[in-house]
């Protein structure tokens, strides 16, 4: 997946070169402040609105801020078309996770 990231560290670095060059330093870490404070709150809401569930920063930290990138571009590359089979065995694996979680009385037995 290392080189599947470089594209994306590369668009990475020169936005943030482009952004260096044509604009002030207090302005970009304006925005910059402002859209991760943004996402951080969408976040939240999300989870503890939708999902009845609290982020994964309330239990590990590393998770959100190393593994959800990567979990990010996985879901783009599968939807590109990379690995279907890898994706059809961690999907099924996760429904059978989240039923397990679900109804964890019924983990003994098989849920199809």
């Amino acid at each position: 997946m290392g080189l599947l990231s470089l594209p994306f560290i590369v668009i990475t670095y020169l936005s943030a070169l482009y952004l260096e060059i044509n604009y002030s330093m207090s302005r970009v870490l304006f925005y910059a402040i402002s859209v991760n404070v943004g996402a951080w709150m969408f976040q939240f809401v999300g989870h503890f609105m939708f999902e009845k569930k609290s982020p994964a920063v309330f239990d590990n930290l590393v998770q959100p801020l190393v593994l959800a990138p990567y979990f990010v571009l996985f879901e783009l590359m599968f939807v590109l078309g990379y690995e279907q089979d890898l994706e059809k065995r961690v999907n099924k694996k996760g429904k059978l996770l989240r039923r397990l979680l679900e109804h964890p009385g019924k983990a003994g037995k098989k849920l199809g």
